[in-house]
């Protein structure tokens, strides 16, 4: 028994033959509303799928394929991405050539991964709860969610990261029971989850502070100092996992973080205080408004509650299970699996809200996918809440006949069942926040970059500040000129000489949306081009084409 505090002292609510049946139609529905995202035509993924930061990932990708270094736009050397997304889809381009079939095929790995995902929140909400019909209740959670289908197959790293997040979650649990028997834990146990934990942090660096989270509660539970060679070698080797990449990226761009991050957040940032001054009252204002549109409106409307719908009886309700979790060992259950098994979900969820207060209130930039590893610890929350109401409410219906009480908890089961597949149903990935056709922008893009296969010279040089789409599938040189994955475009831009950036790169055409062009910061040129249909948001969404001047 290391275990035995987090397992559940009640009967099982499925037989073990119904649970695995069940299981299995939760993970297939979940891998084949995934696999439908992720075959849909290029057009349907452009627009409402996969953003324009995927299409950095597949063209660096390609380029490392096809000897370019690990090169944007064939050129400079960049660190804009999070490697072990980049290392697991860099082979794809090995075998498999054109512009299409890697990126349904990419999206299909991400579809495999989502669906391991919905399989290991089932094992993690049952071996915590002992209860076959909960775990369903968050595995089915995950699996059918509009917005976490569509994390899953959105081209970013989000797939990856979600697994290894719940991965480390699940070996963290072991961890803490036995921490809480007392017992020591081996070197390969140790070893192992700092090995995790490494790889955690390289399919998003943010996920660092998931990891400082964990350790410290295990070293508030257990004194390092009587235990230092297990917390040294989990350290120890979660910085041997990322040491080539931090040495790598700190030859290759001059810092160990990404310059995606860095870039995005700059830019934003400058532009805000240009329009509004550098007060410090000013500063902190905006960054107490975007951490608090960051959780209330833009979590909660992302997977809680669909858009139209008012937030706060969502967030009270949520507020209110969390207390019921967090009390239950004080109702004089000594071994109560309420004791621990809570902290195997606040904790890392800590961690989360740390790195999103983080991004929000000081980056002072979000977005929706870094909201994914929320997605599945709001599974595992639930699949807590609803093991809590429903013993709950078995001990009550103890006090009737055995029948009725049976009867009782049965219906109160499907009830949760139906009413959480009601609401959260799949197939409805509009009435949600950052899918709700927004993207359609990118339809433009998409446009603009086979225009520009069909009317510029093959050797054309292009500059473009949002240039994923265009870099991908314009088969041109496109250079990135905001930064994003391009570090010397980043200093040329703090040094306020992009334009001398942009004739020393020999560019000879700038795409993008007017406005974006302006950072470019080039005055002489021709627009031969306007593409794409006129939209109500970004400046009418259309793309201009210019051709510079000598």
């Amino acid at each position: 028994m290391a275990l035995a505090v987090f397992r559940a002292k009640a009967p099982k609510t499925l037989p073990e033959g119904l649970a695995a049946f069940a299981l299995f139609v939760v993970v297939a529905a979940g891998l084949a509303l995934r696999l439908r995202l992720a075959w849909q035509s290029i057009d349907t993924i452009v627009r409402k799928t996969t953003p324009d930061d995927a299409y950095y990932y597949l063209q660096i990708a390609r380029n490392i394929a096809h000897g370019h270094n690990v090169t944007f736009d064939g050129e400079t050397v960049t660190n804009g991405f999070h490697p072990l997304w980049m290392m697991l889809i860099t082979p794809v381009f090995f075998v498999v050539h054109g512009n299409d079939m890697p990126v349904h095929i990419i999206l299909t790995m991400g579809a495999v991964l989502g669906a391991a995902t919905v399989f290991l929140i089932y094992v993690v909400v049952q071996r915590l709860t002992g209860s076959a019909f909960a775990a369903l209740i968050g595995a089915g959670f995950y699996a059918l969610h509009p917005a976490t289908v569509a994390d899953s197959v959105n081209g970013v790293e989000s797939a990856v990261t979600v697994f290894m997040f719940v991965v480390v979650v699940w070996r963290f649990f072991d961890l803490l029971a036995l921490v809480d028997e007392g017992t020591s834990w081996s070197r390969a146990r140790s070893a192992a989850f700092g090995a995790l934990a490494g790889l955690m942090i390289l399919a998003r660096t943010d996920m660092s502070f998931v990891v400082v989270a964990m350790i410290l509660f295990l070293a508030i539970r257990r004194n390092p100092r009587d235990h230092w060679a297990q917390y040294g070698l989990i350290l120890g080797t979660c910085a041997l996992v990322l040491l080539p990449f931090v040495v790598w990226s700190l030859v290759a761009n001059g810092t160990v973080v990404q310059v995606s991050g860095i870039a995005s957040a700059w830019l934003g940032r400058n532009v805000y205080l240009a329009n509004h001054g550098r007060a410090w009252t000013t500063q902190l204002g905006h960054s107490l408004r975007l951490t608090k549109l960051a959780f209330y409106d833009n979590f909660m409307h992302l997977y809680v509650v669909p858009k139209g719908s008012p937030i706060w009886p969502f967030a009270a309700l949520i507020a209110f299970v969390a207390v019921l979790l967090t009390v239950a060992p004080l109702r004089g259950h000594r071994t109560s699996p309420f004791r621990s098994r809570t902290a195997v979900i606040f904790v890392p969820a800590a961690g989360l809200i740390v790195a999103l207060v983080f991004h929000a209130g000081i980056r002072w930039h979000v977005r929706s996918w870094y909201y994914a590893p929320g997605g599945a610890t709001l599974a595992m929350f639930i699949g807590l809440g609803v093991d809590h109401v429903v013993r709950e409410s078995r001990e009550i219906a103890g006090r009737f006949k055995r029948e009725q009480a049976a009867f009782a908890v049965l219906a109160l089961q499907a009830g949760i069942a139906v009413t959480l597949l009601a609401f959260y149903r799949p197939q409805t990935q509009e009435r949600w926040l950052f899918y709700s056709g927004i993207q359609d922008i990118q339809s433009n893009i998409l446009e603009t970059a086979y225009w520009l296969d069909a009317n510029t010279p093959k050797d054309a040089r292009i500059g473009a500040p949002n240039a994923g789409i265009l870099g991908y599938y314009s088969n041109r040189t496109v250079v990135n000129l905001d930064g994003v994955v391009n570090a010397d475009a980043l200093d040329a831009i703090q040094a306020g000489r992009p334009g001398q950036y942009v004739r020393d790169k020999r560019i000879e055409y700038l795409v993008d949306l007017p406005g974006a062009l302006a950072l470019a910061g080039v005055h002489r040129y021709t627009a031969i081009a306007t593409i794409g249909r006129m939209l109500s948001y970004f400046e009418g969404g259309q793309l201009e084409v210019r051709r510079l001047e000598n």
